[in-house]
C-alpha cells in the first residue's frame, strides 16, 4: 500500500512492489486519499482497483500513472547516490527540483529499456479493452453485470477455439467476481458513490485532495462509530470483517451488515456519506486542510 505517500510529487516504484487497495474486502473503502487518487485514474482502471482490491506490480503502477517513476531494485543505492549529489550542488529550491526530475527521468528511461520488460498484465487488459467493458460504469450493480456478460462472451469464443490470451482474461474476471462477492455490500456501494464524488461533477472541476480526505472521513465515521460496543455483533461491518479476514483468517464472507447488494439501498449509502451535525467533531483534525 501507499498509504498517504501516494499523494507526493514522486513516487518510484521498483519490480517487487505491489499496490492494492483491499479494504473492501475488511468492510472500508479506499482511504488516506484513495477517493481522490483512484478518482483521477481513467474510470474504469478506479473502480477495478476500488471494488476487487485489483494488485498491480510495480511497473503496472507506472503505467497507471500511480507511480511517477519506475526504478530497478538493484539500482536504489545509485539512485540514493545520485539524489544525494543532486541536493548537494543545488543553490535553491527549484534548482534541486529541477535536479531531482532529471535522475528520477534518466533511471526511468534506463529500467524500461531493458529486455527484460515484458507487456504487463494491466496493458493486455486494457489494449483489448477488456477492462472498459467490465469496469467503465457508474454503479457497482453495472459492473457486476458487465464482468458476467464478458465472462459468457469470452466462454462462447473459446468454445469455438482455445485461446491462451483469453483463458487469462477469464481467470481475470472470475477473480473479480469472487473478490467482489465476497466484498461488503456496503463498502462496494460507498467506494463507488466516493469515487463519483471525487471525480466532481463534469464541468472540470475535482474536488481537493482536502476535501476528499473530508468526505472519507466522514463515511469513516460511520463504519468505525460503532466499535466500543460491548456486544460483538454490534460493532459492524469493519470489525466483522477485519475479526474473519485478519485475526481468525475464516474462510468465506465475514458476517456483513448486508449480504446483498440489493439489500443496500441509496439511502443507506447517503447516511454513510452525509455525516449529521452531531457527528462533525471527527472533522477537527481535518479542519484547516
Amino acid at each position: 500500500r501507499l498509504g498517504v505517500s501516494a499523494h507526493g510529487s514522486y513516487r518510484v516504484a521498483t519490480e517487487r512492489c505491489v499496490f492494492a487497495m483491499p479494504e473492501c474486502a475488511i468492510g472500508i473503502f479506499p482511504d488516506v486519499g484513495g477517493t481522490h487518487l483512484l478518482s483521477s485514474l481513467p474510470r474504469a482502471l478506479g473502480n477495478y482497483l476500488a471494488l476487487t482490491g485489483g494488485k498491480l506490480s510495480g511497473l503496472e503502477a507506472y503505467e497507471a500513472g500511480i507511480a511517477t517513476h519506475f526504478v530497478r531494485s538493484s539500482q536504489i543505492g545509485s539512485l540514493v547516490d545520485r539524489l544525494a549529489q543532486s541536493a548537494d550542488i543545488a543553490v535553491s529550491r527549484n534548482v534541486a527540483r529541477a535536479g531531482i526530475e532529471q535522475v528520477l527521468a534518466e533511471v526511468t528511461v534506463a529500467a524500461m529499456d531493458t529486455d527484460d520488460v515484458k507487456r504487463t498484465e494491466l496493458s493486455l487488459l486494457r489494449d483489448g479493452g477488456y477492462l472498459n467493458r467490465c469496469f467503465d460504469a457508474e454503479t457497482v450493480e453495472e459492473c457486476v453485470a458487465k464482468l458476467k456478460e464478458e465472462r459468457l462472451r469470452i466462454d462462447e469464443q473459446l468454445a469455438a477455439a482455445k485461446n491462451e490470451q483469453l483463458e487469462r482474461v477469464r481467470e481475470w474476471i472470475v477473480s473479480c467476481e469472487a473478490a467482489m462477492e465476497t466484498a461488503n455490500p456496503l463498502s462496494l456501494k460507498v467506494s463507488m458513490a466516493l469515487l463519483r464524488y471525487g471525480r466532481g461533477s463534469g464541468d472540470g472541476k475535482r474536488p481537493s485532495l482536502a476535501e476528499c480526505l473530508r468526505a472519507e472521513a466522514r463515511a469513516m465515521w460511520h463504519f468505525v462509530k460503532t466499535l466500543d460496543d460491548a456486544d460483538d455483533a454490534k460493532k459492524g461491518d469493519f470489525f466483522a470483517g477485519v475479526t474473519h479476514r485478519l485475526v481468525t483468517k475464516s474462510p468465506g464472507s465475514p458476517p456483513w451488515l448486508y449480504s446483498r447488494l440489493e439489500d443496500v439501498s441509496d439511502r443507506d449509502v447517503d447516511m454513510v456519506m452525509n455525516a449529521t451535525s452531531d457527528d462533525d467533531n471527527v472533522l477537527t483534525p481535518l479542519a484547516k486542510l
